[in-house]
This record gives C-alpha cells, structure tokens and sequence, in this order.
C-alpha cells in the first residue's frame, strides 16, 4: 500500500485497497472454508463498496506512468488484507472446535506482535545497515513532543480498540461482510478531515455516503 501511495495518490490508493479487498476476501474464503453469502449480503456489500468508490473518486486524473505500477502495488495490498482476513477467521475455526475461544482483544494483541517484529527488523536495517550509522537519518529538529497526544490516541483508537473490534467481527462474521463494512472507514475521516484539514468535501462524498447507507440497510434486512 505504501508503494501504492506516491503513485496513485491517498484517495484512489484507500478506494483501491478497501473495494478490493472485500472480493479477494470473499472468494478465497469461499473457496478455502466453503463460506457463501446470500444474494442480499452481495448485494449490500457490493452497494457499500460503489458508495465508497463514488466517495473517494479523484477529481484529477494520474499521470499514466504511475497507473500500472500503483495499481499492482494497490492490488497486492488488497489481496494481503483480504487473506489476511481469511486467516483470522480460520483461526477463530480451528479456535472453536478445540473448545477455546480467544476475545478480540487477544487476537488483536496477538496480530501486533508480528506487526511490531517485522517493524523492528525494518527499521533495524534502515537505520543501522543501510545507512550506515545512526546519524544518517536526523536531517533537523523533530516536533515530536507536538505528535505524542496523536500517536497515543491513534494506538488506542485504531489499533486498540478497533483491531480488537475487527478481530471479533471476523471470529463471528463472513470475511465479505466484516470487509465491506472496513470499507467505511475512508467515509468516517471525511468530516474529520474537514473539521481538522478544512478538506471540505464535494457532492461526490456525499452521495457516496447516501449509497453506503443503503447498503448497510440491505445487509441488516439481508
């Protein structure tokens, strides 16, 4: 995804990777654990996945060199999500048959750790390998004291309480479902943005939220 983003842009690189990855999730698991979903569930799903396309549409066109190349990295990113879903479910399987049931939390706190290993590694080699010495990455004076406040309510909010929350969608959900409701998301930051950014949004987001909305009213009566 981060090879996606100076490529595509945030906007069409989050609609890639969010309408894509509910139908990676949904066919491999159907295929791997069998899981089907009624022709009401596709069709909310599918709704809310044109509402968050119609939402996140970029007003200005990218330039045609970067296209291919964001959107294999866009695709890759998409299809790790929803496998990555897929795993999470068969574990809550293999979980429930043996008689232990682990709660969103712990499979959150579990799913960090690896997050958090790959990370240490990286940045390992960043800094000390490929750079050569410590130094090499301080261009100036960081305001990092001003991030602290966003960092802790970032790690609370997103991976805390809403890894913990997804985990335990996936433990009860189809991964197609639980998917095309995380495609949300980029909706619930629009008001955020203009509150905070003063990125007002367009007509375009605003019937992309109306879509979505039916969507998860087609999904509950589904």
């Amino acid at each position: 995804m981060f090879r996606a983003l100076p490529r595509l842009g945030s906007r069409l690189t989050i609609l890639l990777v969010q309408c894509f990855a509910a139908p990676f999730g949904a066919l491999v698991e159907w295929l791997w654990l069998g899981t089907t979903l009624t022709p009401g569930q596709l069709s909310g799903g599918a709704l809310i996945l044109c509402g968050v396309a119609v939402a996140l549409w970029p007003g200005s066109p990218i330039p045609g060199m970067k296209i291919w190349s964001g959107a294999f990295w866009g695709t890759v990113a998409a299809f790790g999500q929803g496998v990555g879903a897929v795993l999470s479910r068969r574990a809550a399987e293999i979980d429930a048959m043996s008689g232990f049931r682990i709660d969103g939390a712990t499979a959150a706190y579990q799913r960090l750790i690896g997050g958090i290993a790959i990370s240490a590694a990286v940045f390992f080699y960043v800094r000390f390998v490929r750079h050569g010495r410590a130094g090499d990455l301080k261009s100036g004076p960081l305001p990092w004291k001003a991030a602290i406040p966003w960092i802790v309510a970032n790690g609370i909010l997103g991976l805390v309480l809403g890894v913990a929350c997804y985990q335990w969608a996936l433990s009860q959900t189809a991964t197609g479902i639980v998917l095309s409701l995380v495609a949300l998301t980029p909706l619930f930051t629009i008001p955020l943005a203009w509150v905070i950014e003063g990125d007002r949004p367009g007509w375009h987001a605003f019937a992309g939220a109306v879509l979505a909305v039916g969507g998860i009213i087609v999904l509950r009566l589904a």
